[in-house]
């Protein structure tokens, strides 16, 4: 490994700009511009304190800054952000972890980092969709899948989950199911069984609301089957209740809305069929 002025100055510059940060952005209030145009040019040798300081700044290990060897390098950055990334995406901080995975050049992303990446940007449009931000979560699944390209951890039952995803955002209060979404062969470790199921059954097949193991999912089809036998005050008293759960997913919100009004409508119960259509309306002017 080599420390001379050129070879650290020239990293420090070839980081800052990948990262678009201009050299003021980089200075921050511990170094003046010309410092660090004399650091960067390598007419300079940064202190060890000042070394530290650009280190944080451009969020890289310190070591990376006095590595001579490409794949020393893949491998020194690789395994220290891995270190940093994994607790963000363990705790659900999606964010975060975007963040970090963002700031790391792709071409020295390591697989697992590529993994997480891909995760943590689908969990993200996930959330993304239950507030309703289609268009954001949309823009990040192409994001997903083109970061789970660079990643041979990641094979095509995430492409195509994130294909899934985009169309189950996009068809989220139509009238229609798409048969895309009705796919058993969409199930896997990114898509869930009840999720796949639960679309068959609005697309009108015959789903027993015993095969459902969300809470949710399960009581939305036990009250649809009500409703085929036309026991809409039963199927009222589970949808009223269910209209209020605050972790109903976004797909299933204005479905059990529109169906409570219907039921609500038919049992004479027209306070709480006005609360439900004015959900509805709420939903689609958003």
């Amino acid at each position: 490994m080599k420390n001379s002025t050129a070879n650290i100055g020239a990293r420090i510059k070839e980081i800052r700009i990948q990262k678009g940060m201009t050299q003021a952005g980089l200075c921050g209030y511990e170094l003046t511009r010309n410092h660090l145009s004399l650091i960067e040019s390598g007419k300079s040798l940064p202190s060890l304190k000042n070394v530290c300081y650009i280190a944080d700044r451009l969020n890289i290990p310190v070591g990376y800054l006095f590595s001579d060897d490409e794949n020393e390098d893949i491998l020194f950055v690789s395994y220290h952000a891995a270190d940093k990334i994994k607790p963000l995406y363990d705790s659900g901080d999606q964010d975060g972890c975007i963040t970090v995975c963002r700031s790391i050049p792709e071409n020295i992303r390591s697989d697992e980092i590529s993994m997480i990446y891909s995760k943590a940007l689908l969990d993200k449009a996930v959330a993304l969709a239950d507030s309703l931000d289609m268009d954001s979560a949309i823009e990040l699944l192409f994001e997903a899948e083109s970061a789970s390209a660079a990643c041979g951890y990641l094979g095509d039952d995430f492409k195509s989950a994130c294909k899934y995803y985009e169309a189950l955002f996009k068809a989220d209060m139509r009238s229609t199911i798409p048969e895309a979404l009705c796919d058993i062969h969409a199930i896997s470790s990114y898509v869930s069984a009840d999720l796949v199921m639960y679309m068959r059954l609005l697309n009108g097949e015959n789903v027993s609301y015993s095969f459902f193991r969300d809470d949710c999912h399960r009581r939305h089809a036990e009250s649809v089957s009500l409703m085929h036998d036309g026991k809409s005050d039963e199927a009222f008293v589970i949808l009223d209740i269910l209209s209020d759960d605050t972790s109903l997913p976004f797909y299933m919100r204005y479905r059990v809305y529109d169906d409570l009004e219907k039921c609500a409508s038919e049992v004479g119960e027209f306070k709480a069929a006005y609360s439900a259509a004015k959900k509805k309306l709420g939903l689609t002017e958003r």
